[in-house]
């Protein structure tokens, strides 16, 4: 089966283009500010099938930098907020600048068997924006081998 043909798959995606364009939104402003866009450590929230379950620890944040989810954008992380999937911000710089990639994870029931027999997969959505531009911008959903943790 499909991703598109998971039962969330319309809200999940509604959710997730909203979120692009804040994290984007606070990207610009975070990288006028400090020279580099934010990196924020996963937040595992989902526990089955885009069930929401866990609160967000907004409080997360890599050794190596001093912001957290909380730090990053104010109005957009606030307590009490669930989501119905992980999601993580990587950064990485290359040769024509900085870019970041949105991951969204969650485990989707009945779209199996995986390669440990279950009957679900753990599905990824990434979505790029790269330092050229348009050229750089990217999605794409695909099947994680390992379980989410």
């Amino acid at each position: 089966m499909a991703i598109t043909d998971h039962q969330n798959y319309n809200s999940i995606m509604t959710l997730v283009n909203s979120l692009i364009i804040k994290i984007r939104n606070a990207q610009a402003d975070y990288f006028v500010k400090r020279n580099q866009f934010f990196q924020g450590l996963r937040m595992p929230t989902m526990d089955c099938d885009g069930i929401l379950s866990l609160d967000i620890n907004y409080g997360l944040r890599p050794s190596d930098q001093t912001d957290s989810w909380n730090d990053f954008d104010k109005t957009n992380w606030k307590l009490g907020v669930k989501l119905p999937f992980n999601l993580s911000i990587d950064v990485y710089e290359s040769p024509e600048g900085w870019g970041w990639i949105m991951a969204v994870e969650f485990w989707a029931e009945g779209f199996g068997p995986d390669k440990y027999g279950h009957d679900g997969n753990h599905w990824v959505y990434k979505h790029n924006e790269g330092p050229a531009g348009a050229e750089g911008v990217f999605d794409d959903w695909y099947i994680e081998e390992d379980l989410p943790i």
